[in-house]
């Protein structure tokens, strides 16, 4: 369901229009599309369609000579939906949470994702606590609200990375190093050579649990070469 607003108020609000003219309709083919800010602009004969990026507004349409004296009243160009919510926003949490529900569409799979500034932890206005960075995005973009009991772990390589489809739920963060875990700790770093931090990730994605550095260090210190060939 698409939130609409009065066409001349939403002109007003996005781009700053305090009389514009009635716009026609869209007919035929586009004759050149662009990206403004978060919208997806087609350039009709005598019209432009603005879709933002969110998909949870109507496209606003604006006529081409009302197009030509834009402003940007607000940081950027975004349906009015979007530039509440920013408005709104006041901690990171918030801004990140608007940004998450704004670009939903646009975050892809097999990309990598980061903030400008790597942050472990959030705060949480609603609540005064803090909490975790990726368990505030995988809250936010799937729209669950994860249980105490919940934990949210990384599935690819990279350490900074909150995609959200890199990430994954998990019933505890750190749990009991069973020897199938060691066994693969040893042959990942005596056969493969993997750093400890891939090794970290792999069990995150393998057996769904936290082990620290830490941990895989000490495993691999007080195993010998010799002990795969045990193990196997």
């Amino acid at each position: 369901m698409n939130i609409t607003e009065n066409p001349q108020n939403a002109l007003f609000t996005v781009f700053g229009l305090l009389d514009p003219t009635e716009p026609p309709k869209p007919r035929g083919a586009s004759q050149r599309a662009f990206r403004l800010d978060s919208f997806y602009v087609d350039e009709y004969r005598g019209v432009f369609s603005c879709a933002c990026a969110c998909g949870r507004s109507e496209p606003l349409l604006v006529a081409s000579d009302d197009f030509r004296k834009i402003n940007r009243l607000n940081h950027l160009y975004a349906c009015p939906v979007c530039i509440q919510e920013f408005k709104s926003a006041k901690t990171m949490k918030d801004k990140l949470e608007v940004w998450l529900r704004q670009n939903k569409r646009e975050i892809e799979a097999d990309q990598h994702l980061h903030l400008p500034k790597h942050t472990e932890i959030l705060f949480d206005a609603s609540s005064g606590t803090t909490i975790r960075t990726r368990r505030a995005v995988f809250q936010a973009f799937f729209e669950d609200e994860l249980a105490s009991k919940q934990f949210v772990m990384t599935k690819c390589n990279d350490e900074f990375c909150i995609n959200p489809y890199h990430l994954m739920i998990c019933r505890s963060p750190a749990g009991k190093i069973t020897p199938e875990m060691k066994h693969d700790v040893v042959v990942w770093s005596s056969t493969l050579g993997w750093s400890n931090l891939k090794i970290q990730h792999q069990i995150q994605l393998k057996y769904g649990r936290s082990v620290s550095k830490r941990s895989i260090s000490n495993i691999k210190r007080s195993w010998q070469p010799s002990d795969v060939m045990k193990m196997s």
